[in-house]
């Protein structure tokens, strides 16, 4: 019966993490492989600028619904500010008001941008957390006013224009050669004048649009970002878009073609900024970008009342981006913590001190387990060499650690310097060893030596490195690392298989063969 407290707390645990499970997986569908992706990103927009002192007027375009493109979950986070929303043709723009404002301030917007076909657009009209693609569809007419362009401009746009209508076969091909125009190495005498020494693909775009529109077609700049590549990005790339047809087409300012690159998702069209602040410097912003997970989007945009469950407003996918990835690492940790459990109280495998191995394999994810194993063993080598030495000075035990500390610190800066002048760069990531944890390894091993002779100080290092390989093993693997991420109350169980363990008192595996012989006596 004296263990009957641990069972009971233990099967709660269970009975919690199976419940919390069971319904995020089967009632609200998040998913449980990582690989199920679609074509849907989270955008985070930062926008930092001084307040002048006094009213602040701010407004910031946001990407609009369209038809293959819907955005959804927009949320806009600005303390002490005001929020409105206001359609602005083919544009949406929200505008931030305060009647005082002074120093720093942070307007923050995060909202979610999928790519849709055909099939899917019908479906998702009725979710609630999605603006109407009708309307959308009906604002696609109404296009931002024109560049505007000096009477020189026009009369070299004019010029340029009637010239690719001579050479070209058809609209399209127009369209091209007039951005070849603009973009020749060198350029044209007309390219010249238009463009001057400014050949940013805005400036290409601003004159090509205008020189269109001259020329009676109806078309636009684009501005958007390139979800094709994810992480922290500042760039926003620009395109045009001209009406053939009935259809607006996108053309590339770099090369001409009609055809886009596939990651490029529209936020704004028009020459006017993204970011416009009056009562405040100059903004700068951040843009965020991450992809995100097939069923669990499908949920959040087809059955809303679900979205608004607990489990997800306050879920770990509800953090900023970069709160998220740093998550993602820390949810592994109860896994090779668990592994560390099982190798040191069912297996039998020592190791120096209680977590260290779990802290070297953090390392390795980061270095690859080749590299870790090869800068670990170096630096706790050379380490140990020198923590020798300070014995022999007799030391206390504070100052001693210091210095130690202080020898890994410069050894690694040693190291990473020669890495990166003989071009190897996993030799930077030895910085990502916690010091302090190699100062203390260092310190477990030299008394190891000293108590118990060299032989046992080099087991336990190796069985250590040995703890560290296994768990790095788990930790690194990306079906889990998604499982615990997407679904953390599974630490709960275990949590549950760790208080069993825990209450285990009977024969490590790696002890069998030291109490063979006398089980052989005994019978």
């Amino acid at each position: 019966m004296r263990n009957f407290p641990v069972y009971r707390v233990a099967a709660i645990l269970v009975v919690l993490a199976v419940l919390l499970f069971g319904y995020k997986w089967l009632f609200i569908g998040l998913p449980l492989r990582a690989g199920q992706i679609a074509n849907a990103w989270q955008i985070e927009l930062d926008v930092r600028f001084s307040a002048k002192g006094g009213p602040v007027n701010a407004a910031i375009y946001l990407p609009e619904s369209a038809p293959g493109q819907v955005v959804h979950d927009v949320r806009l986070i600005a303390t002490g500010y005001g929020t409105t929303f206001a359609d602005e043709g083919v544009n949406h723009r929200a505008f931030f008001t305060i009647r005082n404002a002074t120093g720093e301030q942070a307007l923050h917007a995060r909202l979610v941008i999928q790519r849709l076909h055909e099939r899917q657009q019908s479906a998702i009209q009725g979710g609630r957390a999605v603006r109407p693609l009708l309307q959308n569809l009906a604002s696609e007419s109404a296009s931002p006013s024109p560049p505007r362009l000096s009477e020189a401009e026009r009369a070299a746009a004019q010029s340029m224009v009637e010239s690719a209508k001579r050479r070209s076969a058809d609209d399209v091909s127009l369209v091209a050669l007039l951005i070849k125009t603009l973009t020749l190495k060198p350029p044209s005498e007309t390219g010249r004048l238009l463009i001057g020494e400014n050949r940013s693909a805005r400036n290409i775009a601003r004159i090509v649009t205008a020189a269109l529109v001259l020329g009676g077609f109806d078309a636009r700049i684009v501005h958007g970002v390139d979800v094709a590549k994810p992480g922290r990005i500042s760039d926003i790339v620009t395109w045009i878009e001209v009406l053939i047809g009935s259809r607006w087409q996108g053309f590339s300012v770099q090369s001409g073609e009609a055809k886009l690159p596939p990651g490029y998702v529209a936020w704004w069209r028009g020459s006017d900024p993204l970011i416009s602040v009056d009562g405040g410097q100059t903004p700068t912003r951040r843009i965020s970008i991450q992809r995100l997970r097939q069923r669990e989007l499908d949920q959040v945009l087809s059955q809303g009342r679900r979205a608004d469950s607990p489990l997800i407003v306050y879920s770990l996918h509800s953090l900023p981006t970069s709160s998220q990835e740093l998550y993602k690492v820390l949810m592994m940790v109860p896994a090779g913590v668990f592994i560390l459990v099982i190798l040191r109280n069912l297996i039998g495998i020592k190791g120096l001190g209680s977590f260290m191995p779990v802290l070297i394999a953090l390392a390795f994810r980061e270095t690859t387990l080749v590299w870790g194993l090869i800068l670990f063993t170096s630096i706790t080598v050379v380490g140990l060499v020198a923590r020798l030495y300070l014995e022999q000075l007799k030391l206390l035990i504070a100052p001693r650690l210091a210095a130690i500390l202080m020898i890994v610190l410069l050894l690694m800066a040693m190291i990473s310097v020669v890495a990166h002048k003989l071009g190897f760069d996993r030799g930077l990531s030895v910085a990502l060893f916690p010091i302090v944890i190699l100062t203390m390894t260092i310190e477990r091993v030299s008394t190891l030596w000293d108590e118990r002779g060299p032989a046992a100080a080099i087991r336990e290092a190796i069985q250590s490195l040995v703890i560290a390989t296994l768990c790095y093993s788990v930790m690194s693997l990306p079906g889990l690392e998604h499982i615990f991420f997407t679904f953390p109350e599974l630490v709960l169980a275990l949590l549950a298989a760790t208080l069993l363990i825990g209450r285990y008192s009977g024969y490590r595996l790696l002890e069998l063969s030291r109490f063979r012989v006398l089980a052989g006596r005994k019978s």
